[in-house]
């Protein structure tokens, strides 16, 4: 069976439509762009695994710049560094480091053109990640992670 299979459309319960532009409308009058719902289908169906050696990540970009990211360093690998991708509306970024092992950490920065937040709106610099860290972020507008959950081994840095 395809992972998304192709299905009849009824009617009967109009709980969402979609407008000429394609964009979807739901029920509570929310409206969701098409580019937007592919971002976070993609988002939820990728997972890759960070590569860290001597040290150092395979690579200091996110790629793909959604999705699940998990980590695993053992202990002395302290000086792993890595910047968040420029975000479009719908991705998901989940940093998983649960298997960082007690002093291994990866610190997480911004490049240009990228925004941090809480969800209230206050910046965030950055995020450092020790042993058995995990953070979400959410992208609901361009360029802009939002950070909806995050345990205490994942520090966030209030910008100054």
């Amino acid at each position: 069976m395809p992972l998304f299979p192709t299905k009849d459309v009824s009617y009967n319960n109009q709980d969402i439509g979609m407008y000429q532009g394609a964009d979807f409308a739901f029920w509570d009058d929310a409206v969701m762009g098409a580019r937007a719902m592919r971002n976070f289908l993609r988002s939820l169906l990728t997972v890759t695994d960070q590569a860290i050696s001597d040290s150092v990540l395979a690579n200091s970009l996110f790629s793909p710049a959604y999705g699940v990211h998990w980590y695993s360093a053992p202990t002395g690998q302290s000086l792993c560094s890595m910047y968040l991708p420029i975000p479009s509306e719908g991705m998901v970024l989940v940093l998983d480091g649960t298997n960082l092992v007690t002093d291994a950490n990866v610190f997480v920065s911004l490049v240009t053109g990228v925004t941090l937040q809480r969800p209230s709106g206050s910046a965030i610099s950055s995020i450092n990640m020790s042993a058995a860290a995990f953070a979400k972020l959410l992208c609901t507008t361009d360029g802009t992670w939002s950070v909806i959950e995050a345990n205490a081994s994942a520090t966030l840095q209030v910008a100054s």
